[in-house]
């Protein structure tokens, strides 16, 4: 679910002509490779014009789940969510409703007994690669909302993943850092240009072990 949803809103976004969304991950100095900083209430106007343009950048990509500050090149401790109801309504199960949230200074709390599950996930800051990535399916998360009022709340499968993945940004954590496999992303959009199911690409012929 989550490959097939990231792939329709990377080929939507057109971010392949986006350079925004990229950056020299080898760079240390890259943003997508710095700690972010958590902020402090009340919000600055530059914290609030973030916080705008993360909820623009969720809302103009309608099939995109997530974007963190890291990715628009801020180190602040933001990001934005959102799983909307068509996303409900196409998957097979594991996707609830969330609405568009921004969360500042998110924290999460991992329920270790449920367990973790490897799943494909595409970033809009990697034009390369989309990573297998094993994550826990089920945490509990806080956050606060751009006025400092506290945000508490369960998160299972969809919703939890992209949690961690956002939250992974912050701490300048790309998907390729944690994968447990690649697919390159040319292969997939070659699969998408010989119009095969979106089923074969989650089984992919060629898997790329990091060492």
């Amino acid at each position: 679910m989550f490959l097939r949803q990231s792939m329709r809103a990377y080929r939507r976004a057109a971010v392949l002509e986006d350079t925004k969304f990229y950056a020299d991950l080898e760079n240390e100095e890259s943003p997508l490779r710095q700690m972010s900083a958590e902020l402090s209430f009340p919000l600055s106007e530059e914290d609030k014009a973030i916080c705008t343009l993360l909820r623009q950048k969720l809302a103009d990509n309608a099939d995109s789940v997530g974007f963190a500050a890291p990715q628009l090149g801020f180190n602040k401790r933001i990001i934005a969510v959102s799983i909307t109801e068509d996303m409900v309504a196409c998957s097979e199960g594991g996707v609830s409703y969330f609405p568009l949230t921004v969360l500042i200074n998110p924290q999460l709390y991992p329920r270790r007994r449920s367990g973790m599950e490897a799943d494909w996930e595409v970033c809009f800051s990697d034009r390369y690669y989309t990573a297998l990535v094993s994550r826990y399916r089920t945490l509990t998360f806080k956050a606060y909302d751009e006025e400092g009022k506290l945000i508490r709340g369960d998160a299972t499968d969809l919703l939890a993943r992209v949690l961690q993945h956002e939250t992974d940004h912050l701490d300048g954590i790309m998907s390729k850092d944690k994968a447990i496999g690649y697919l390159s992303l040319k292969e997939v959009f070659d699969i998408d240009k010989l119009g095969k199911d979106e089923d074969y690409i989650e089984t992919p012929r060629v898997i790329y072990s990091p060492r």
